[in-house]
């Protein structure tokens, strides 16, 4: 879930986006059809941000599709996904929308993205890692810089994954 201060917004699977004004006590379901045209996203997060003086709500999902809202409610998908495979982890830090995407869970490669601003569309970053068998859990933003938490499994490769996240941070 992602909150502005005043709203807080939930995404899930199927299109399922819900909302709420007074800190959880009651949701809204939103009807993203209109906005979702031809198809369905399966969110896997959600992350709330500033850039340009506007505040976005920011969800990532299926087949590296995302989308995004000024007001929670009303949202615009992204005309171009970033790879196809799922996007697993969305942040927000330093006026910048950061997202790492696992290619294919067959190829082990591993690609970063950012904005500093969404509506204009996402940039890919300028490292990407292979061979790694990581499984992202969830991205933060603290202490100036972006964190990943994952499960490492066998043989993996610390040290990409840190300059993976140096990529994004820069």
């Amino acid at each position: 879930s992602a909150w502005n201060g005043s709203r807080i917004v939930a995404v899930g699977s199927r299109n399922n986006i819900f909302y709420s004004d007074d800190k959880g006590a009651n949701w809204t379901k939103v009807d993203p059809s209109g906005d979702f045209a031809g198809g369905i996203l399966d969110f896997q997060g959600i992350a709330y941000g500033v850039q340009n003086g506007t505040g976005y709500y920011v969800a990532v999902g299926e087949d590296g599709w995302y989308a995004y809202s000024t007001n929670g409610t009303s949202w615009t998908k992204a005309p171009d996904r970033l790879l196809e495979s799922t996007t697993q982890a969305i942040a927000f830090g330093n006026g910048r929308f950061a997202f790492v995407q696992k290619v294919s869970p067959n190829s082990g490669y591993t690609y970063t993205f950012y904005t500093d601003d969404i509506a204009s569309g996402v940039t890919k970053g300028s490292n990407s890692i292979g061979g790694t068998n990581v499984s992202y859990v969830n991205m933060i933003y603290g202490n100036d810089r972006f964190v990943l938490r994952w499960c490492l499994l066998p043989n993996e490769d610390l040290e990409r994954i840190l300059e993976l996240l140096r990529s994004i941070d820069s």
